[in-house]
């Protein structure tokens, strides 16, 4: 069977993230399959359950739409708020490998509890959470055609899914999500690689130097110039590096 990865994306942003990734993939028979997350792109929200629990059960089922393999046959790949599913995944099932791009595991992803806070929540995500944190991901140069390609709706409807996203998010899940995942690597290891932009200001590299201390047997890599939104402008960097990955 060719090798499968899921690429998961992260927040505010759908699966184009990954669009130059996938072009500068080898046309080598792998399968890849990069699903827009419940309410971004094209996929419809989640029905009022918004935990990563919910996540999770709509990723099965996108699975077994596409007949993806089973967990430990497949190449998880995620940026941000989706390496944080990756990883859940991972500790709960295992995988052939895991690369997290840009992403946290430690409880820092509990500020989006505080940002949902009723009434604040619009604030922020019609401004930090939105606009602001979009352009922020990228350098000055490529916001505009960034803000052209993944253009935010400045709606209540679209802050009241931010919102709801970041009420759900588990304390105990989140707290003990790093620790899982490196049980399980020490039980049945899998590969993990960490890659992260050099100049990203929303997940510094320093946490990506943390977290390659913490889980067993992973590794680094650092994309000079790339700022948190990698996957969409160093698409043929990150792209080498899964292609390393996945041989």
């Amino acid at each position: 069977m060719p090798r499968t990865a899921l690429l998961l994306h992260g927040l505010p942003f759908h699966s184009g993230i990954w669009s130059p990734v996938r072009a500068a993939l080898p046309d080598d028979g792998r399968r890849v399959v990069a699903p827009d997350l419940p309410g971004y792109g094209t996929s419809p929200p989640l029905d009022r359950d918004w935990s990563i629990a919910a996540h999770l059960r709509w990723i099965e089922r996108v699975g077994g739409e596409h007949e993806l393999p089973g967990w430990s046959e497949l190449h998880l790949v995620g940026h941000e708020y989706g390496g944080l599913l990756a990883a859940a995944i991972a500790a709960e099932r295992g995988a052939a490998s895991l690369t997290l791009l840009s992403t946290t595991l430690r409880p820092a992803w509990l500020a989006a509890r505080v940002a949902a806070w009723p009434g604040l929540h619009r604030i922020f995500y019609r401004r930090y959470g939105g606009v602001l944190y979009r352009d922020r991901a990228v350098a000055p140069a490529d916001r505009p055609a960034l803000a052209e390609a993944f253009p935010l709706p400045g709606t209540r409807a679209f802050a009241d899914q931010m919102r709801d996203t970041g009420r759900q998010l588990s304390a105990s899940a989140l707290l003990t999500l790093e620790g899982r995942l490196r049980r399980r690597l020490v039980r049945a290891p899998f590969p993990v690689r960490l890659i992260w932009g050099e100049d990203d200001q929303t997940f510094p590299p320093a946490v990506g130097r943390r977290l390659a201390r913490t889980l067993p047997g992973a590794s680094l890599t650092l994309i000079p110039g790339a700022r948190h939104l990698a996957p969409w402008t160093h698409g043929a960097e990150i792209a080498a590096c899964l292609d390393a990955r996945s041989r």
